[in-house]
């Protein structure tokens, strides 16, 4: 038999020890940042990159919201969720959200568009790339050609303005449009 003398720690003393390692660095940076001029860069380096961060954090709860109003708008009269663009049932990590104009190229505002935005299955999406001839084919169907020309317009047009602020005001509209 395994006979071990490791004590374990308790809750107690694990939080404590955290905390002391915590306070060390703490007081370390400190002493960097008052003696030294290059620290001084390297904590506005560090500031920058909890700012993008909290973009990030804004782009992943706006993300979240169009997931949401997506399940509202493009749910089909039997309760079940289609790919946009090959008709196959979608659930679970099988359904996502495609952009009709890939998201990279889409100015801010125009990412979480609902207009740019359909449900699709993981081989369209990604395996074909969103599937753009199809995706075009049927918005120009079920929408017209004048909704996908507003599109591609905006897209070339751009909406001036930091990401942060558009993304804001996104949560907000789409919040709204979700207590409707």
């Amino acid at each position: 038999m395994y006979n071990s003398t490791f004590k374990q720690k308790s809750l107690e003393a694990i939080k404590a020890s955290q905390q002391e390692k915590k306070d060390k660095k703490l007081q370390s940076i400190k002493l960097a940042v008052n003696s030294s001029p290059r620290a001084k860069k390297v904590v506005k380096k560090t500031i920058k990159k909890v700012k993008e961060k909290s973009v990030k954090s804004i782009e992943t709860k706006l993300w979240q919201l169009c997931r949401e109003l997506a399940n509202i708008l493009y749910v089909k009269e039997d309760g079940n969720y289609y790919c946009y663009t090959c008709d196959k049932q979608v659930e679970g990590a099988n359904k996502q959200l495609g952009h009709f104009l890939p998201k990279g190229s889409c100015p801010a505002d125009l990412k979480y568009e609902m207009k740019n935005l359909r449900w699709q299955c993981w081989f369209c999406n990604i395996r074909m790339g969103g599937n753009g001839a199809e995706f075009m084919k049927r918005l120009i169907r079920d929408e017209g050609q004048l909704y996908v020309d507003e599109l591609f317009e905006r897209k070339y047009k751009g909406t001036m303005g930091k990401s942060r602020d558009i993304y804001t005001q996104l949560i907000e509209e789409i919040t709204s449009k979700l207590k409707d």
